[in-house]
Parts: structure tokens; C-alpha cells; sequence
């Protein structure tokens, strides 16, 4: 087992962004801040067209996003978030660090990458260490996995769409393992086993997965990527964003029992009522053994999971294209639904014809 000293992080190792007076991080020379988006009148000349050739009507589009300009910036270096705890010197059985792309790549190359291998080579993740290693209780112990690589390792399988089976499978692939060991910080001859990636999964709070997400946005507002004010023409600079928010419903992991399954199912047998009574159905009266902890008519695994009948379509009819009466948009079939609603925030570019999601809550 090969053991690699991982240092302390600081600014002055161009690994993390730093803060200007405000606080906030900020890259003054980035040339993104000089992206500047169609006039009103541009904009509502080019409405019928789409998102990718109006963008290239924009000034400078496409000497910014030049693959001869954006190389000389790399790597694009990430924000820790506020109140994080530093990381200390430690030995690691592996050792992420960013790999500058090749010399001989092209932009003709980078289009038959994978959104994933093209932001391995754009971004620099090591500021992530000190947010993925909340979970090490202390520096005793056997030398652990870098986390950065353990946590770019889980991104790559949720990516693929693979199970930990499957990833531990193409690691140790001799075609394309040692390429993924390379990118990650592996030893080839020293990899994790499907324990310490479940291990390291369910030790990882969701909060440090948002403060990694917090992480990217706020380094993509300080290169002037995600706008910080409104970025529609004529707008002045000191107004805010403009947010759109996208709906998406998410099924549950359980099928349904009850239709009308709510908090109060869970609440102890003698302060619970019963919706599904109360609406006039045959409902549970929780009078037995199978209703102690809560109804036996719900599902355990899915607690807030709840039931909605959904009419509603995010696309335009057929009728409304013709400008016919909504009647028959109102009578159309909807669906049944048992689970959740995803609700993003995503900020508007104006500049760019595009919207950068967020991550939550709010």
C-alpha cells in the first residue's frame, strides 16, 4: 500500500478562490465578465431562433468560449464555502490532483468528450477535500482514501448510471481503468473496495453535498459565468437576478397503500386521525398491533411522500396551437402520482440564452 501526504489547502497554492474586499469571491481578469448579451431590439428580431444560433449573434461569443482562450485560464479553481473546516496534512492511500489537458488536444477532440471527462479537465475539484473529509472523525486510524477521490468516484458512477459493481468493474479494467484511476488519484494497484464507497455515501451529509454545489456556483459567479445582476438589456446593474423555478415530479421508492397518507399516520395511535375517513372512505381505525409505531396502511420508507392527481402538462396542446378553447385541455386524462414534487431555482442569463440551476433549499 503506497501512502501519499496530501497538504493544507491555501489560496496561495491557486487550489481555492480567494475573496475580494466584499467577501465574495472574484476573478477580475476573467474574460467572461466582458460577455455582453443582444440589444431589445436584436433580441426580439431573433426570437424565432434557437438558443445555440443566438448565441453566436452575441459580441464576443466566440472568441470568449475559444478553446485557445479558455485553456490559457486553466484550471478553473473552486470556492470553499463559509464555516468549513480546514483540512489538516494527512497521509492517503490516494492523491487527487488536477492533470492540465494534453498538449495536443483540440477543440475537435473535446467534442467527443463526455460531459464528465470535460469538466475533469476544466476544473480543479481540490477544493472540495476539506468539504468531503467532514466525515473523518480524526487523524488516528489506517490512512483513508483521498475524499475528493472517493467523491469524484460516486459522481462518475451516478454519471455512467452505473451501480458500485460496475464501477469497481471499469476501474480495474486493463482498457479503460488506469485512464479513470489517472483522472481520479488512484493507484492502480491499490483500489477501494465496494464498502468504501457505501461507507463513504451514507457517512456524507447532504449538507456537504450542497455546500459542494454552493461551491461551483459561487466560483462560476466569480469568473462571471452565473450573472450576480440582471442581465436583460436596458436593466441597470444594480438589479437582481431573475429566477425561474422548474417542477418535476419524482415517484416514490413504495407503491401506495393509501391515497390519503399524512403526517398524522405517524403520530401515536391515540393523537392520530384518519383523512381517509374523514372523506368518507373505509379508512383505518389503528386498533391493532400492525398500527403501533404508525398506520399499517402507509409506507415507512417514503414518510413524505403524498398523493396528488396531476392535469397539468408542460407542453402546449394541440388546441392551444390552433387557438382553440381550453376545454378540452381542462377534460384531458392526467395522471396519477405517489411521491414527491422537485422544485429548482435556476438564475436567467440573458446574455448567454440560457438558466444556471441552483442548488437548495431556499
Amino acid at each position: 500500500m503506497t501512502t501519499f501526504l496530501i497538504p493544507t489547502q491555501s489560496t496561495g497554492q491557486g487550489s481555492c478562490l480567494a475573496g475580494d474586499q466584499t467577501g465574495l469571491p472574484h476573478v477580475p481578469d476573467s474574460p467572461f465578465h466582458s460577455l455582453v448579451g443582444l440589444s431589445r431590439t436584436e433580441m426580439a428580431e431573433s426570437r424565432g431562433e434557437e438558443a445555440t444560433e443566438r448565441r453566436l449573434l452575441t459580441e464576443r461569443f466566440v472568441s470568449t468560449f475559444a478553446w485557445s482562450a479558455i485553456r490559457p485560464l486553466l484550471p478553473l479553481r473552486l470556492v470553499i464555502p463559509p464555516n468549513v473546516p480546514p483540512w489538516w496534512p494527512r497521509h492517503c492511500r490516494s492523491y487527487y490532483k488536477w492533470l492540465p489537458p494534453e498538449e495536443a488536444l483540440t477543440a475537435k477532440d473535446l467534442s467527443g468528450l463526455d460531459d464528465f471527462d470535460l469538466v475533469l479537465r476544466l476544473f480543479d475539484f481540490s477544493a472540495w477535500r476539506p468539504i468531503l473529509a467532514q466525515r473523518f472523525r480524526s487523524q488516528l486510524g489506517p490512512p483513508p482514501f483521498d475524499p475528493v477521490s472517493i467523491g469524484l468516484g460516486v459522481l462518475l458512477a451516478r454519471w455512467k448510471r452505473w451501480g458500485r459493481r460496475t464501477l469497481l468493474t471499469e476501474l480495474h479494467s486493463n482498457d479503460r481503468g488506469r485512464g479513470y484511476c489517472h483522472c481520479l488519484g488512484f493507484a492502480p494497484d491499490d483500489l477501494p473496495c465496494e464498502s468504501t464507497f457505501r461507507m463513504a455515501v451514507g457517512k456524507t451529509k447532504e449538507s456537504w453535498v450542497l455546500q459542494c454545489a454552493d461551491s461551483l456556483a459561487l466560483s462560476l459567479m466569480a469568473y462571471g459565468l452565473i450573472p450576480t445582476h440582471s442581465t436583460f438589456p436596458g436593466d441597470p446593474l444594480e438589479r437582481g437576478v431573475s429566477i425561474a423555478t422548474d417542477c418535476q415530479l419524482v415517484a416514490a421508492r413504495s407503491h401506495m397503500r393509501c391515497r390519503h397518507q399524512n403526517a398524522n399516520c405517524f403520530l401515536p395511535p391515540h393523537e392520530r386521525t384518519c383523512a381517509a375517513r374523514e372523506a368518507g372512505k373505509e379508512g383505518c381505525a389503528c386498533d391493532t398491533e400492525a398500527c403501533v409505531d404508525y398506520c399499517c396502511r402507509v409506507t415507512p420508507r417514503d414518510p413524505d411522500a403524498t398523493y396528488v392527481y396531476y392535469s397539468g402538462a408542460n407542453q402546449p396542446t394541440r388546441s392551444q396551437h390552433e387557438g382553440q378553447s381550453s376545454d378540452a385541455h381542462l377534460s384531458r386524462r392526467g395522471k396519477h402520482h405517489f411521491g414527491y414534487k422537485h422544485k429548482a431555482f435556476n438564475v436567467v442569463d440573458d446574455r448567454l440564452f440560457t438558466f444556471w440551476p441552483l442548488s437548495g433549499p431556499f
